[in-house]
């Protein structure tokens, strides 16, 4: 049974408002869409966008098996899965199974669904992944009986704080990421499923047929506000899917065009890294103006920055004008470009 859902209305005060794949922290997947039965995003009834945070067991283990396959220490009862997932290998993408597992009801209800896309996989792959659904389901009596009590309990936790916050705040931090980023509110309900071991960098949003976009965020790995802001930069990767055909387009839309149009390609890590740092600073530069005014940023403080020096440096400082309204979005995205493509 899955945890009761809680809303946040985030109402988005407009201005004037003017990603290949979905990311979190690290993850990427574009095709998980196939992983669920057709159905609708579900839409908000009252005309506003929301976070619904919520937690689901099946996805609490499956982040588990994730982890341990990563090379995290695992209970003993759930390493036969670990095994099975370090089977199916690195032609899977997780993506496409994460948001199944979080809103599935049961596993074999997932094990369908997977069993009816295994043809779609590589040879082999589709057959080993659902040999690990098996496993699953053989390790869920003893996590749900030994593991899941305790894991519920930090999650409730974290939730209260998590919690505090966003009713303190949630309409401000979303409306002030909006208005940055360009966003039209896209009225849809959000989900944020809170886990507590995941795989780094512990935060992840994929792709589902009944929700549009789902957000997993490890409470182990982020804490205070930095859950904060790992929950926001989940949400604008959410949004930024639901935003994607948006007139005019969002910033980021525009900075990706920017980019293709300075020859860098879909799959260049640039356009990847260039992005994903935007989206970095918005989430982080709005924790701290509207949560906490000192907040560390987790770009710096979990080690996101120093894996990209070129983006950080073509963005971060672009954007410290940009968020100050010193200099507006075309010069914005003309400063990034260049100083990730003028030297090559």
């Amino acid at each position: 049974m899955r945890c009761a859902t809680r809303s946040f209305g985030l109402g988005f005060a407009m201005l004037a408002l003017v990603r290949p794949g979905l990311c979190g922290f690290g993850a990427c997947s574009a095709s998980a869409q196939v992983a669920e039965p057709a159905t609708p995003v579900t839409q908000d009834a009252e005309g506003v966008s929301h976070l619904e945070i919520a937690t689901s067991p099946l996805l609490s283990l499956h982040m588990l098996c994730r982890a341990g396959a990563a090379g995290a220490e695992v209970p003993e009862c759930v390493r036969p899965a670990v095994e099975a997932i370090r089977a199916v290998g690195d032609e899977m993408q997780w993506g496409v199974t994460d948001g199944l597992f979080a809103t599935a009801e049961r596993l074999d209800a997932a094990r369908e669904v997977l069993a009816a896309m295994s043809t779609r996989f590589p040879a082999g792959v589709g057959e080993r992944v659902v040999a690990y659904v098996d496993a699953l389901a053989a390790a869920e009596p003893a996590f749900r009986e030994s593991i899941w009590p305790k894991h519920e309990r930090q999650i409730e936790a974290a939730r209260v704080g998590l919690e505090d916050a966003l009713d303190a705040h949630g309409s401000s931090v979303i409306a002030r990421a909006c208005e940055l980023l360009g966003m039209a509110d896209p009225c849809k309900a959000i989900p944020v499923y809170l886990v507590v071991t995941a795989p780094s960098p512990g935060g992840f949003t994929a792709l589902s047929r009944r929700s549009g976009a789902v957000c997993v965020v490890s409470v182990d790995a982020h804490e205070g506000s930095t859950l904060v802001e790992a929950t926001l930069h989940e949400a604008i990767h959410a949004l930024d899917t639901h935003t994607r055909q948006q007139q005019p387009p969002t910033v980021l839309q525009v900075l990706r065009k920017a980019l293709a149009d300075a020859g860098v390609s879909a799959t260049d890590a640039r356009m990847r890294d260039v992005v994903h740092t935007v989206i970095f600073a918005a989430a982080a530069d709005v924790t701290r103006e509207v949560v906490d005014p000192k907040h560390v940023a987790y770009g710096e403080a979990g080690g996101y920055y120093a894996k990209v020096p070129e983006a950080k440096a073509a963005v971060l400082p672009a954007w410290e004008r940009y968020a100050a309204a010193r200099i507006d979005r075309d010069e914005f995205v003309k400063e990034i470009v260049a100083g990730v493509t003028t030297a090559r």
